[in-house]
């Protein structure tokens, strides 16, 4: 996939609770991330998009349960990254990111959480 700077190529990402998800590409603050609880959860984990299908926006929810680097990428099911988001030091928690696909179109994306040495991906789906 192609290179691209710390935020989105297409589409936005953002948060709900003012916390700075780091530099944009496009000159913005970057997004924001909504940290969803005190308790710190067993495992690492990426959950289901909700709504799933959705237009234009969704939420992603993820789980760390220690410290660690985060990056969440967003592709086309041809392979085009169109979002990423970077946030380094991220305290273990539970956090969620919104992202508005309203200048994409219809079709299946996947979704790629990777933090220490732990990848995962789901699939979620854009229908307009």
């Amino acid at each position: 996939p192609p290179q691209t700077d710390r935020l989105t190529i297409s589409g936005t990402l953002s948060g709900s609770d003012g916390v700075d998800g780091g530099d944009g590409a496009d000159g913005s603050d970057g997004p924001d991330v909504a940290d969803l609880g005190k308790e710190t959860p067993q495992d690492w984990a990426l959950l289901q998009n909700y709504p799933n299908p959705f237009n234009p926006e969704t939420v992603i929810t993820y789980e760390l349960p220690e410290t660690a680097d985060v990056r969440l990428e967003i592709y086309s099911i041809s392979g085009t990254r169109v979002a990423e988001w970077i946030r380094t030091g991220q305290s273990a928690g539970r956090y969620q990111v919104s992202w508005n696909a309203g200048n994409l179109s219809s079709g299946i994306y996947l979704y790629r959480l990777q933090a220490a040495n732990v990848t995962i991906t789901k699939k979620m789906i854009l229908l307009k």
